[in-house]
């Protein structure tokens, strides 16, 4: 409802709402960007440029909007072919924020995807805190939604979720980028889910078949803190980076600080490499 009453409004007809949306040729997405890289992961600069655009869209959904997307994944951010910059996509499973005393309900097992119960074949390549997103009032939305590998631990526990559990999914974004896989996958669903309710993420030497040469220290740190848990493995969206403050925290981490204080010149820099983007057209 937010996206449909901002401007410009929808066109309609007697029967028919139309909403539109800003067009975005090539018709690629970072999964197909990964698909094409070398061993199907990016370098860190790159992983750390397209990151960077997707913090920016789920920042203005959070603050502008006032929805929690709540389905980041590759196969959402497309890739503008003109330009080669992001776009996320897919809002299907979106929820407007509510206050907790008007918190959003739903049916458990609402999850989407391409992804089956022994992984998507097709991406086969070798205490229940909440955090306030403005000060007036915790969001919260008992619903179980997303995908699986991406789904953060207080989705899966069925309680209420917040913002946090975006950056949750940019945390598994990441560590997707660079090592060409998600950090939680395993071959049944309930599997996966155990693994990311109980599990740290772990980052595999480029011996180990990780990422070579190997993730700096602040890129680490970056998707250790927003996955981070509590003692005993437990979860507290808040305790995690980006969980109270969202973009602003992650703007002062080493990892980010790379891209300098410009945020709001993102669009105005080129992407990472052309060749990658470039024939999408």
């Amino acid at each position: 409802k937010p996206l449909m009453d901002a401007p410009p409004p929808p066109r309609h007809s007697s029967v028919v709402c139309y909403t539109v949306m800003t067009r975005c040729p090539g018709g690629k997405d970072l999964m197909a960007l990964l698909a094409a890289a070398p061993g199907h992961r990016l370098p860190e600069s790159q992983a750390r440029f397209y990151a960077a655009e997707v913090a920016l869209a789920l920042d203005a959904v959070h603050r502008i909007a006032r929805m929690v997307y709540r389905d980041v994944k590759p196969e959402n951010v497309l890739l503008d072919g003109v330009t080669g910059h992001v776009m996320l996509c897919d809002f299907d499973l979106a929820v407007e924020e509510r206050t907790s005393e008007e918190e959003v309900t739903g049916g458990a097992g609402d999850i989407t995807g391409d992804r089956d119960e022994a992984g998507d074949e097709n991406r086969d390549r070798d205490g229940d805190k909440n955090r306030d997103c403005d000060g007036d009032g915790e969001v919260t939305s008992p619903a179980f939604v997303g995908t699986e590998e991406y789904i953060a631990p207080e989705v899966i526990k069925g309680w209420p979720h917040t913002a946090a559990a975006d950056w949750w999914g940019l945390a598994i974004l990441l560590y997707e980028l660079t090592h060409g896989r998600t950090p939680f996958r395993a071959r049944w669903r309930e599997q996966t889910f155990d693994f990311i309710t109980t599990r740290r993420i772990d980052f595999p030497r480029p011996e180990e078949g990780g990422p070579d040469p190997a993730l700096s220290d602040e890129c680490k740190g970056v998707i250790r803190g927003m996955t981070r848990r509590t003692g005993a493995g437990l979860c507290d969206p808040a305790a995690r980076l980006a969980g109270k403050h969202g973009l602003l925290e992650l703007k002062l981490t080493g990892f980010f600080a790379a891209l300098g204080d410009d945020w709001d010149g993102m669009l105005g820099r080129p992407p990472p490499s052309e060749d990658n983007w470039v024939s999408f057209e």
